[in-house]
């Protein structure tokens, strides 16, 4: 066989466990294609870059979990560039089927499953540069809030930062008739998102497009929105997420730190807003926002 000329940088980001989610979190949020755990240390899959300017954000970013409280061991970030055909024998083999409540199941193309699994819908993903395989534990929380509500989910749906796309994938598969929409800023993101969203049947139900929530222009107010980013992203725009929430509709916010919960509250009180509920899982949080009467 043809050996391939594609590389792929491997960064070596090391954690404790404590701080485990929240650097997965970064490096996926920062395009990483996949993270294998090794000896203290994630080593993270990205398409080849500029590895110096890649090492600063992510420098960037461990700062950030320190900030909010969380340690990590004073190592520096590390890279190596491999070919190609190792990236594809290496991270693929720790994306593995995640089961959302005995309702769903996502799992990647190479991966089968058992008749057992019978009685879950199948989301199929086909991970490439964009945030959302399913495995992260923000991403983990919106699914299971998506599930909670299988039966009676919206004809329409918002889905800000899509990524991959799994979460209007998700609303549609449980909902035929639904119509989604999802942006994200990165153009790589949004072409995964159509090519996930055609393998799993709803293409027609999913419309996606480059930008930020900004761009929507104008429509009617949508009765649920998605949004798993990240605090500093989200408060920014929670003007914008209030005026395209109907007046009875629920906003959904994840990729939140539990100890970031009270300046959240703070934030979306100030917009006119109050959060009804609140979910855990490991070291994040989902937030169920609702508009004030």
């Amino acid at each position: 066989m043809k050996s391939s000329n594609r590389y792929w940088l491997v960064v070596r980001f090391p954690f404790f466990t404590e701080s485990a989610d929240a650097v997965s979190f970064y490096l996926f949020e920062r395009g990483a294609q996949g993270c294998e755990e090794k000896d203290s240390a994630y080593f993270a899959y990205f398409a080849d870059q500029d590895s110096k300017a890649l090492l600063e954000t992510l420098s960037i970013d461990r700062q950030r979990i320190i900030d909010s409280g969380l340690e990590v061991p004073n190592e520096p970030l590390s890279f190596e560039r491999i070919a190609e055909q190792d990236w594809h024998h290496g991270w693929r083999r720790f994306f593995k089927p995640v089961h959302i409540a005995g309702k769903l199941i996502v799992r990647p193309p190479w991966e089968k499953i058992s008749s057992s699994a019978g009685g879950e819908i199948e989301l199929i993903l086909e991970p490439k540069q964009a945030f959302g395989t399913g495995t992260h534990a923000t991403t983990k929380l919106m699914l299971e809030r998506i599930v909670a509500r299988s039966t009676n989910l919206p004809d329409r749906a918002l889905d800000v930062g899509t990524g991959s796309g799994i979460l209007a994938i998700a609303h549609a598969l449980f909902h035929s008739q639904a119509h989604i929409i999802g942006c994200d800023i990165d153009a790589i993101a949004i072409e995964n998102a159509y090519e996930n969203a055609a393998i799993n049947g709803v293409a027609a139900q999913t419309e996606f497009f480059i930008g930020g929530i900004e761009s929507l222009g104008k429509s009617q107010p949508f009765p649920i929105i998605y949004a798993n980013l990240q605090r500093h992203i989200i408060i920014p725009i929670l003007p914008q997420l209030k005026t395209c929430l109907a007046n009875d509709g629920l906003l959904l916010l994840s990729g939140i730190l539990v100890d970031e919960e009270d300046a959240m509250r703070a934030a979306i009180e100030t917009e006119g807003m109050h959060v009804s509920n609140v979910h855990f899982l490991e070291e994040w949080i989902a937030l169920e926002v609702l508009r004030n009467v």
